[in-house]
């Protein structure tokens, strides 16, 4: 598969476009300063995509990073919140630069370059500068506003790199000025780029963390679930090589690509490296990090790029309560299940065993998500959230859409049932959009049934999703679905 068939490629451009318009004029070209931007991809270990208001987002100029880049980019045990590269460039370099990109996007990249370095001797055979050429190289990533701990820079996503050839930047902190501005861009960019896309809700993903992030009173259990379900997908978007919802995900065993595949994203291979559990943080560390992690990523969907110690109490709060619940319902997986006594609606089915069966039973009664089984290991009990129990009836039955004809049901179902379970992917999916009221449905909270009650609507509608899915590819006839 090449580049250009990656399944991310048109969300990629799209953030490249978005990224451009909204750059400084120094930084789209005339100024002797580069901007890279790292994007994650399926095929490959990512790429840098050089940002020029010149070069069209239809066809950018893509670059892999250098392998000493990794550490650059990625390590996250720098001694110090920020470096600058200041050296001269070695025959390694130029090798390594050779190695991992072909002589047309080097040629192409140097003929861009020369507008911006005109002191530098660009081979436009080769698109190598000569050995010796002085080379300023900085992270780009965003600032908090209030510095405090060196240890939360350490956290920040560092989203790309910028640099500068020759002789003609004035002074070096102009990288560091730079790379800020550039970084708080970027991570604005990314952030409406994965969360600002169409969904069943009244509100984006994007809007919700916004709200939250502004301390409107809007924002409740259902919205925090749909946000905390969505960062933890694309988590390692921000986060490329220390992936802390992968590692999450990896203590609870659950297959991160097959997650991502279910929910319509393309797999990856960047982070699963080091998301394993032989990781050093202990569960509480991890848990601490993630909810860290999604503070500052909320605070910035309203552009408030602070340290996490100073976000909203709020904000820490909805994300403590609501996680385990996001982590249940994404990492869970859809079974038919059995209530053990009363399970007539409308009885009192407080306090009755669930017993769950992966395999469609021949006369199934209920449906739900099993959420992972190491769950409880990561919370303590009185945090495990409760979990919506479906009748049947409920996942099965064509007129749950309004809009659903009895001779159509089964791909009504499934059209209603993307909508929610696609709603955490911003790749655009051929699904009719159609949404699906609240219901009323057991409450069930590990292997018991708690009482009949109501969900928000994204959390029912989600966990409905998963289950006519799975009831779908069960029955194996989709005509019977009805």
């Amino acid at each position: 598969m090449t580049e250009r068939e990656d399944p991310f490629d048109v969300l990629l451009k799209e953030e490249i476009k978005r990224l451009t318009d909204v750059l400084p004029e120094a930084l789209r070209g005339g100024a002797p300063i580069s901007i890279l931007l790292f994007q994650p991809t399926q095929v490959g270990e990512g790429r840098l995509a050089y940002i020029d208001g010149d070069i069209s987002h239809e066809n950018p100029i893509l670059l892999l990073p250098r392998k000493v880049s990794d550490k650059a980019l990625f390590d996250p045990d720098d001694k110090a919140p920020w470096t600058i590269a200041n050296e001269n460039i070695k025959p390694l370099n130029i090798a390594e630069f050779r190695e991992r990109n072909a002589p047309d996007v080097r040629v192409r990249l140097a003929a861009q370059e020369q507008k911006r370095y005109k002191d530098v001797p660009f081979d436009e055979n080769d698109g190598t500068v000569p050995v010796g050429t002085r080379n300023m190289v900085h992270h780009v990533f965003p600032v908090p506003s209030l510095l405090e701990t060196m240890e939360w820079w350490k956290r920040l996503p560092r989203l790309g790199q910028i640099y500068s050839l020759g002789e003609k930047l004035e002074h070096q902190n102009l990288l560091l000025i730079l790379a800020t501005r550039a970084g708080n861009r970027a991570l604005t960019t990314r952030l409406k780029t994965l969360l600002d896309h169409e969904s069943v809700l009244k509100r984006t993903a994007h809007e919700i963390g916004a709200a939250a992030a502004k301390g409107e009173d809007n924002v409740d259990g259902d919205n925090y679930t749909c946000i905390i379900a969505h960062l933890l997908i694309c988590h390692h978007w921000f986060y490329p090589y220390d992936p802390v919802a992968l590692k999450i995900f990896a203590r609870l065993k659950v297959d991160v690509n097959e997650t991502l595949r279910i929910h319509g994203w393309p797999t990856t291979s960047l982070g699963t490296s080091s998301a394993s559990e032989s990781d050093s943080e202990s569960d509480k560390e991890l848990i601490e990090l993630m909810v860290n992690d999604l503070v500052f990523l909320i605070n910035a969907c309203a552009r408030r790029i602070e340290q996490s110690e100073r976000s909203s109490q709020s904000i820490r709060e909805g994300i403590r309560k609501n996680l385990p619940a996001a982590l249940a319902l994404v990492g869970g997986v859809p079974v038919y299940a059995v209530v053990k006594g009363s399970a007539v609606r409308g009885a009192d089915v407080r306090g009755n065993e669930v017993t769950y069966h992966s395999r469609r039973p021949s006369e199934p009664t209920h449906m739900c998500i099993m959420p992972p089984a190491d769950l409880q290991s990561l919370f303590d009990a009185a945090s495990l959230p409760d979990l919506p129990l479906f009748h049947y009836g409920q996942v099965s039955d064509p007129d749950l859409s309004k809009k659903a004809k009895r001779t159509d049901a089964a791909s009504s179902l499934r059209a209603a049932a993307e909508s929610y379970v696609f709603s955490l992917c911003p790749l655009p999916h051929p699904t009719k959009r159609e949404a699906w009221n609240e219901i009323t449905v057991i409450k069930m909270r590990k292997s018991k049934t708690v009482e009949y009650g109501k969900f928000g609507k994204w959390v029912t509608g989600y966990a409905r999703g998963r289950c006519v899915l799975k009831m779908l590819s069960d029955i194996g006839r989709p005509e019977a679905a009805g």
